[in-house]
């Protein structure tokens, strides 16, 4: 049996990489390789120290101290007689692609957990992606809406690809979601209001210009509450501008959360709007939020374009549009109609998203001769 690693760049903390490795072990010789930007401690490292999975930790500086981190992932790779290398987000898939080149890993793959980014707003970095699919001999695309961009705009066979759904450990979601009441003490989240959730970095394309804009008309008009999570990021000033506008008993803003299923449990809907089909490649906060009963307003991207959208699994709502946003929150908070759709995706998620699905994929491609 082939030797496997996992390359993974900075990654303090995943859930979905936890659950994919403890799966992952059960077949394979695993190790990790974790390039870092810094040396400090994660809750990745202390859970691939507590379940006994070797790894080595490469720090890097910039992409210019990357060329050093490639002799010691050919070094690593040599050692631990590495027969497959599965290289996750962009400098892991960069560096790991080529160490593994240099060294013969004849079975190199990379999973492509963005779409459209680099496309629009980092034209300088397509370049590196095309170089990064040149050298995986397989491309694990997440969604079709990565397949389209793969194929489309940067050229790559079909044959190349292999779609592979991210997958979820729902048991361990069911019960971390069980500590909702711990986390509406943490932060104060009232229990008599409608809680209107947005979890996304701020990023332009995520549209909270035109989200944030509808939920607090619909605040000022109908009360509520309104919690923004993953709350930092580039587009920070823009957000601080429109909710100058709400007082700030009506909202809080939460940059990390350790137990995000916690934090969900306790909305009453999620929105979510991108303002392009490609802007997400998958969108993990839309299978949490279904799974756990929460109705989601959004626009068609990322995985959802893999759905219905005739409003039998979440709220479509139109890109760049404030009203039909707001529309969204009185037809979800005032009508009532929420029933009927939360329990379509509930049931359609459990059934498409399973950690046993994804990881039965993994093990076939990583068989492949």
């Amino acid at each position: 049996m082939n030797n496997l690693c996992y390359i993974i760049s900075d990654v303090n903390s995943s859930r979905n990489f936890e659950w994919t490795l403890l799966e992952l072990k059960k077949d394979f010789p695993l190790s990790v390789i974790l390039l870092n930007k810094k040396k400090e401690e994660s809750r990745m490292k202390q859970f691939l120290s507590h379940n006994l999975i070797p790894f080595v930790e490469i720090n890097y500086s910039g992409k210019l101290s990357l060329l050093n981190a490639v002799f010691r992932i050919s070094a690593f790779l040599l050692r631990k007689r590495i027969g497959i290398v599965h290289c996750h987000l962009f400098e892991a898939s960069l560096a790991g692609l080529i160490a593994a080149k240099l060294v013969f890993v004849k079975t190199r793959i990379y999973t492509r957990h963005n779409s459209t980014i680099n496309l629009l707003y980092y034209p300088h970095a397509v370049k590196y992606d095309k170089l990064i699919n040149k050298l995986a001999t397989k491309i694990v695309s997440i969604s079709d809406v990565v397949s389209e961009v793969l194929i489309k705009h940067e050229f790559v066979k079909e044959e190349k690809l292999i779609k592979i759904h991210h997958g979820f450990d729902f048991n361990e979601i069911k019960e971390l979601a069980g500590k909702k009441n711990e986390i509406r003490l943490k932060y104060n989240i009232p229990q008599n209001q409608k809680i209107i959730g947005v979890v996304s970095r701020y990023i332009e394309y995520k549209g909270l210009q035109y989200s944030i804009p509808a939920i607090i008309d619909y605040v000022k008009e109908n009360g509520g509450f309104i919690v923004l999570a993953n709350a930092s990021g580039p587009y920070k000033n823009k957000v601080s501008e429109l909710l100058k506008s709400l007082d700030k008993s009506h909202y809080i803003e939460i940059e990390f959360e350790e137990n995000p299923y916690a934090l969900f449990a306790n909305f009453d809907v999620f929105v979510h709007t991108p303002i392009h089909k490609n802007d997400e490649a998958f969108g993990q906060v839309y299978i949490e939020a279904m799974f756990l009963g929460i109705p989601v307003i959004t626009t068609l991207t990322g995985i959802v374009n893999e759905f219905s959208s005739d409003k039998k699994y979440f709220y479509p709502v139109l890109y760049k549009n404030s009203v039909e946003i707001k529309d969204a929150l009185v037809s979800v908070l005032n009508n009532q109609t929420a029933l009927p759709v939360i329990g379509n995706a509930k049931t359609y998620v459990r059934d498409h998203f399973t950690l046993n699905k994804m990881s039965h994929q993994l093990n076939k491609l990583y068989s492949c001769k």
